[in-house]
């Protein structure tokens, strides 16, 4: 018979977010080449309505996708705020740079990839 405590320390392993991009952008075919950066929250992470993100799209006139990530986050909001800034790499690669960051071809995408709480991260205005 297993115990409590034995079963808690059988937990399955916590993805990493890495993973979690390279998932996303598996899920609509396409190819990684997106850097997963750890980095420390500065004002970058704070949005215009004083709400801290967990993470951060970019991408440099080189062409380089980069997925910054707040190296303090956790909690539930990570997964789906990751996946968020995957749809707007995906929205980029398929629409072009000038669209609208939370126009309808990023809603399109971000329903299509954020697995969780959809309504909260896939919505206009964020």
């Amino acid at each position: 018979m297993i115990n409590a405590l034995a079963m808690m320390q059988q937990a399955a392993p916590q993805i990493t977010m890495d993973e979690v991009v390279s998932n996303a952008l598996k899920s609509q075919g396409e190819p990684n080449g997106v850097i997963v950066q750890y980095v420390p929250k500065t004002n970058r992470f704070i949005s215009q309505g004083g709400q801290v993100r967990n993470a951060l799209a970019a991408r440099d006139p080189d062409g380089g996708e980069w997925i910054l990530i707040n190296k303090d986050a956790t909690g539930a909001d990570l997964m789906p705020q990751t996946q968020h800034e995957v749809a707007h790499i995906l929205a980029w690669r398929r629409y072009g740079e000038k669209i609208k960051p939370h126009g309808s071809e990023f809603l399109r995408m971000c329903r299509q990839v954020v697995t969780e709480r959809q309504n909260e991260f896939c919505r206009r205005g964020r």
